[in-house]
């Protein structure tokens, strides 16, 4: 996995933010948490921890879930279940930012679907 930014990826970090405090105060600051957040456990729990990447096996194909994937489905998931005016500014957030971890600090983070490696 490369780690690698851009200037473009900074610039669309920085545009991004300064909308998001114009927008809303508090979904700043859970964009903020968020990211920070996930970036910890990353680096904690993944990078040198127990927990690895979750792939899933189907028909020769293997599917990365990314949770850049489990953020936007929780966000689906809110929207048709209704609950965009009950969630708190915070929380929207707080899932953005996850987001953002994943699409911001991973050159990889478009690569979904890859062909199973063949064993002999």
């Amino acid at each position: 996995m490369s780690h690698k930014r851009t200037r473009r990826k900074k610039f669309v970090s920085a545009a991004v933010l300064i909308t998001s405090v114009y927008a809303s105060f508090l979904f700043t600051i859970g964009m903020i948490v968020g990211y920070l957040g996930m970036r910890y456990f990353y680096k904690k729990y993944v990078e040198k921890g127990p927990l690895k990447f979750i792939y899933i096996d189907f028909n020769g194909w293997r599917i990365h879930l990314h949770h850049w994937i489990f953020g936007v489905l929780i966000v689906i998931f809110l929207l048709i279940g209704g609950w965009k005016s009950e969630l708190p500014n915070f929380l929207w957030g707080l899932i953005a930012g996850i987001i953002a971890h994943d699409i911001y600090d991973f050159n990889d983070w478009h690569r979904i679907l890859a062909r199973e490696k063949k064993t002999v």
